[in-house]
């Protein structure tokens, strides 16, 4: 369906133009794949929703949507909190102090981290060249495409390792198409009718063959209409 080939689209779109920055799941090498998250952020697309436009008419087959789509941002930076010390009974309260203020700073790291990669896809996003998604408009035509939100998530620590992700929503109108349930065209019967205004013609012979003649119509029989016959 046009939604699956739009969700590629964007995920190659992305990879193309991620350089360094980040990496892409779903369009780049396991190799890339496999880099700890905190060397390299993490950009993912999901597809979310489709509100279809009720005006149109089922007799055209056809579907216009406004569909929508989810860009998950991840990023992860390394943690300096001194776990034990934080986990020490014997530790005293300026050091545990200073394990928390050395943390709150990674936390900083990370935040400012995710705000630098949101704007590198941003602008990916809005540059006016990739409006139709990096796909030549011969193929298709994207209208409306429209980052309809952001929301960032808090920062998680686990272990020594501070991670943020967030989403960004894209809208954008799509038309999809019906095929048959296998995505393969189906099958084409072509029929010959043959009339005719002979009444004395017979069926052809290979109906005849099969199904055989039709009963000839019984003669009009006035005796059997209950009619008189004769004076």
């Amino acid at each position: 369906m046009t939604f699956q080939l739009v969700k590629t689209a964007l995920q190659n779109l992305l990879a193309a133009n991620a350089g360094t920055n980040f990496y892409v799941v779903g369009a780049q090498t396991q190799g890339e794949r496999a880099e700890f998250i905190y060397e390299r952020p993490m950009v993912q697309v999901f597809y979310s929703q489709t509100e279809w436009d009720e005006s149109r008419s089922p007799r055209s087959g056809k579907a216009t949507g406004t569909v929508t789509f989810k860009i998950l941002l991840t990023i992860a930076k390394g943690s300096v909190v001194d776990i034990e010390t934080l986990n020490d009974p014997t530790s005293t309260a300026p050091e545990i102090a200073a394990a928390l203020a050395a943390n709150a700073a990674a936390e900083d790291v990370a935040d400012a981290a995710w705000d630098n990669l949101y704007s590198i896809v941003w602008n990916i996003l809005r540059n006016p060249e990739n409006r139709n998604f990096g796909v030549a408009e011969t193929t298709w035509q994207i209208s409306d495409n429209w980052l309809a939100s952001t929301r960032k998530g808090d920062p998680i620590i686990r272990g020594e390792v501070v991670a943020i992700s967030g989403t960004m929503n894209l809208t954008c109108k799509i038309v999809e198409y019906p095929v048959s349930t296998d995505e393969t065209p189906g099958l084409a019967i072509d029929t010959v009718f043959n009339a005719t205004t002979d009444k004395t013609a017979v069926p052809a012979a290979g109906i005849a063959a099969t199904f055989g003649n039709p009963p000839a119509s019984p003669k009009y029989d006035p005796a059997r209409q209950g009619a008189k016959v004769g004076t």
